[in-house]
């Protein structure tokens, strides 16, 4: 018999509207009493079913196994606005109306967790680049200092370096460069990874771009 050479996960995510006597159980019962709900039919036939089609390709179904997880919403009126700033901070406010609407019920409760899931609906909505101008404050490789003409991508802190200043290269290993854009009053940090084709590799954190958040959207509106 050939043995196992593939393994396949397949997620689903299912949001649930339960009764109030499911909602309060502590998240152990309610993932015990949920598949106990399940049943065989689901958990086994679902194995079954996958099997039956993979075998039309010639594929053996050789082992397969099941987990269960049960997360706990919160309510769509517990979503505040800086949580919604921190977690998407490109977004416009009419966007951010959209990620209340297609998010919140479907938050968990950790903090971190949340913030995730802001951050992975608010970029369903938008994914595109959203740039502005700015310039990178660095020491160079010849260790003086320098500056490289370049865009800050809004949507994941990305600096675009422009192609006149690819071929500049700096200093490796340096913690002080700062990404200068006019109209904000301060620069931002940025991190300094390394050198590639498309020049050097700087990026300014999710977290800092949303501190600057109305005044960086304001310059990209007004370029859009």
């Amino acid at each position: 018999m050939k043995p196992a050479n593939v393994r396949l996960q397949i997620h689903f995510d299912l949001q649930l509207a339960v009764p109030d006597e499911l909602a309060t159980m502590d998240p152990q019962q309610l993932k015990a009493r949920l598949a106990e709900m399940l049943g065989a039919m689901v958990l086994q036939g679902l194995p079954t079913i996958a099997g039956k089609q993979l075998a039309r390709a010639g594929v053996e179904l050789r082992a397969h196994a099941h987990a269960i997880q049960a997360t706990a919403l919160s309510p769509t009126s517990s979503v505040e606005r800086d949580e919604l700033v921190t977690a998407a901070p490109h977004l416009t406010d009419a966007e951010l109306e959209g990620l209340v609407a297609r998010a919140g019920h479907a938050l968990p409760e950790a903090a971190s967790d949340r913030l995730r899931a802001l951050r992975r609906h608010g970029l369903a909505i938008a994914n595109e680049f959203r740039l502005v101008p700015c310039v990178v404050h660095a020491m160079m490789s010849n260790e003086q200092p320098g500056t490289l003409e370049a865009s800050l991508n809004l949507t994941n802190g990305s600096v675009m370096i422009e192609a006149h200043e690819r071929s500049k290269r700096l200093l490796a290993g340096q913690e002080d460069v700062a990404v200068e854009i006019a109209g904000v009053d301060e620069h931002l940090p940025a991190n300094y990874a390394g050198h590639t084709i498309s020049g050097p590799v700087i990026e300014v954190t999710v977290a800092e771009i949303s501190r600057h958040r109305d005044a960086l959207l304001g310059l990209w509106q007004q370029g859009a």
